[in-house]
């Protein structure tokens, strides 16, 4: 690898260091689900990470959208 594309993905890596684990999570589901979440099913261990983890999300997404199934 290049210099600089060292130093982009060091970057990168503190940055998601950095994050949260919801924030980390929404990006992971950005990725894997860019235009829809209907086909996605979440399983968090109580209510309030539901709530934040749909924070995270609404950041992620410009447009609206229907969440994903959440249990908790």
């Amino acid at each position: 690898m290049e210099k600089s594309s060292l130093q982009i993905f060091s970057k990168r890596q503190y940055y998601m260091n950095k994050m949260r684990f919801l924030d980390k999570l929404s990006v992971e589901i950005k990725t894997d689900f860019p235009d829809s979440l209907d086909d996605l099913i979440v399983v968090l261990p109580n209510k309030r990470a539901k709530v934040f983890l749909l924070e995270a999300l609404k950041k992620q997404y410009p447009k609206s959208l229907f969440a994903p199934e959440i249990i908790s």
